[in-house]
């Protein structure tokens, strides 16, 4: 009889154990699930980031949508998505539970900007070639144009590249004949504006790749020294071996800040050692 009275007395110790059970470690404890955020934003371009997430009992993690990627982890829940291409917001909840408790983080991906090549393929502002950007085999074009085009001149200054920028299909340079301006002589004497045209393409299959083609004087350019600086007949070897030495092979393109840049990097695909930058006024 007392033995039996032991065994009914601990089936209800066990039953009571079963039925208390539950998510919390702790039975006299509530269930705590809190994420650190409730709202994460993703890029278009593929993203992922970590959630912390405070429990003091196991949780899971659910995705409402198949693009929206989520792993429980130690450090939190992990959620991840690939470029976005939809042309579309898209939009998931992730729900959190522990037992019967649960919490959602709203998800949103962004969608992907368009590529940097190819936005500056299509580029309507104007930007400057910075000549203290040249690296590689464009600093030593940069450096014998200097002297070449003094050398054109027929005084000890001679002439000098001022500035150069490009734009869509267009490079533009600003030569200035420094004797011929030391001598209080009318601008009109002693400065040259010259154009070259050019098609910028971004490299097919590529996110980062421009690709420049066709360099050429403006054949209907008036009053223009394009052809005059660049051509076969009157212009400056060391003038046109510099830029043609910019345009024979492709650019990696890097921006300073992608969403607005105010430069640009270019770094030659085969001739890495090679760079030059682009700037906007400042």
């Amino acid at each position: 009889m007392m033995k039996m009275e032991r065994l009914k007395f601990f089936l209800m110790v066990f039953c009571l154990f079963v039925a208390g059970a539950g998510c919390s470690d702790d039975d006299d404890e509530p269930v705590v699930l809190t994420p650190e955020k409730t709202t994460v934003t993703l890029s278009g371009e593929g993203d992922s980031q970590t959630v912390g997430v405070s429990c003091n009992g196991k949780w899971t993690a659910v995705s409402s949508a198949e693009w929206c990627k989520v792993t429980a982890e130690a450090a939190g829940v992990v959620i991840s998505a690939e470029e976005n291409a939809t042309g579309a917001e898209l939009k998931a909840d992730v729900t959190l539970a522990c037992g019967e408790v649960k919490a959602v983080i709203k998800v949103i991906q962004e969608v992907a900007a368009e590529p940097l090549n190819k936005v500056f393929a299509a580029t309507t502002q104007r930007w400057y070639f910075d000549f203290n950007g040249f690296e590689g085999a464009y600093k030593t074009a940069y450096e014998a144009s200097k002297e070449g085009l003094v050398k054109e001149g027929w005084g000890e200054s001679g002439n000098v590249l001022k500035e150069m920028s490009l734009t869509q299909g267009a490079i533009a340079f600003l030569i200035h004949d420094e004797d011929m301006k030391g001598m209080g002589a009318p601008e009109e004497n002693y400065v040259y504006n010259g154009t070259l045209l050019l098609t910028i393409e971004a490299v097919e299959g590529s996110k980062d790749q421009i690709a420049f083609k066709g360099i050429k004087a403006d054949p209907e350019a008036t009053e223009d020294y394009g052809e005059y600086w660049y051509g076969e007949d009157w212009g400056c070897a060391e003038f046109r071996d510099f830029v043609n030495t910019l345009m024979v092979q492709n650019y990696t393109i890097t921006a300073d800040n992608v969403a607005a840049p105010k430069v640009l990097t270019f770094t030659g695909v085969t001739d890495t050692g090679s760079v030059f930058k682009l700037k906007l006024p400042e």
